[in-house]
């Protein structure tokens, strides 16, 4: 039996798949502990062996999934680092590829949108845009420009944080404009409380803007 815990001992230390570390060490824990409470080896062992593959498939499978989550963060926050190092000329071009929905421009899409050709080139040669020939039988060559996906991914996610920063700005203002409106009002108000003569009405007041501002 001292052999059996030496050889589980080596395999355990020597082990670098990480779902059978984890289920090696649990299963041995489970184990230990029916022998402590029955202090019988047979059922040990067999305690063992039962739960070992139980925990190696449990253990791999959330392996596996936090793996994958920390590859997406990692990866995410490599596409906003290269998207923050972009130009500004170079972050509008990539605007225009989110503005015309999808990764593919062709020459025509380029004078459509006045793309500034600095700037393309530029992706280009950084390989962040592929520039494809179309067509070698006219004259001169036909190009066509694929953005690279993780950029129109990041670019998109930009231009939807904007929007929404931008709709939250025209909202803040619309409070604004009405919290400024009702100022108006209640200065109008107490004018009119303070000449009890004046017959004015609250029309008359013809140096305020009366319009509701929505």
């Amino acid at each position: 039996m001292k052999d059996v815990i030496e050889k589980l001992a080596d395999r355990l230390y020597n082990e670098t798949d990480f779902g059978r570390s984890i289920a090696t060490s649990l299963s041995g824990i489970i184990g230990l502990i029916a022998y402590l409470l029955t202090n019988d080896w047979v059922i040990a062992i067999f305690s063992l062996i039962i739960v070992f593959p139980i925990i190696r498939l449990l253990a791999n499978s959330l392996y596996q999934k936090f793996k994958k989550y920390n590859d997406n963060q990692e990866k995410q926050k490599n596409d906003d680092d290269l998207y923050d190092k972009l130009t500004e000329e170079e972050k509008d071009i990539i605007q225009a590829f989110v503005n015309a929905g999808g990764c593919r421009f062709e020459w025509e899409d380029i004078e459509k949108f006045e793309i500034n050709q600095t700037g393309l080139r530029t992706l280009i040669e950084r390989e962040l845009i592929d520039e494809r020939p179309l067509s070698t039988e006219l004259d001169y060559p036909v190009y066509e420009y694929i953005l690279k996906t993780a950029l129109y991914d990041i670019g998109n996610k930009k231009r939807s944080i904007y929007n929404q920063e931008e709709a939250e700005q025209r909202r803040a203002k619309r409070r604004e404009e009405a919290r400024l409106f009702e100022d108006q009002k209640k200065l109008k108000s107490r004018s009119r409380c303070t000449n009890p003569n004046d017959t004015k009405t609250f029309s008359d007041f013809s140096d305020f803007d009366d319009d509701i501002p929505f």
